[in-house]
């Protein structure tokens, strides 16, 4: 069974604290890595985003298509 999101969030969030608070940088420094951080996890995010609206559609096609072929 895989852990629950929940757990995973809390667990990674007290990591980044741990590394932040570990890493005795100022927070102006750490808002500069976290905005640089936090715009490629954007990136990410929105690619990813469209990849599974892409396979969606393609599977739905196929799908329909399978459909109409049984017809």
């Amino acid at each position: 069974m895989n852990k629950p999101l929940a757990m995973v969030i809390k667990e990674t969030k007290n990591q980044i604290v741990n590394i932040c608070n570990k890493s005795g940088l100022s927070p102006v420094v750490l808002d500069l890595i976290m905005q640089g951080i936090y715009s490629e996890i954007h990136t990410l995010a929105t690619k990813q985003t469209l990849e599974e609206e892409m396979a969606y559609k393609k599977m739905l096609e196929e799908s329909s298509e399978d459909v109409n072929t049984e017809e």
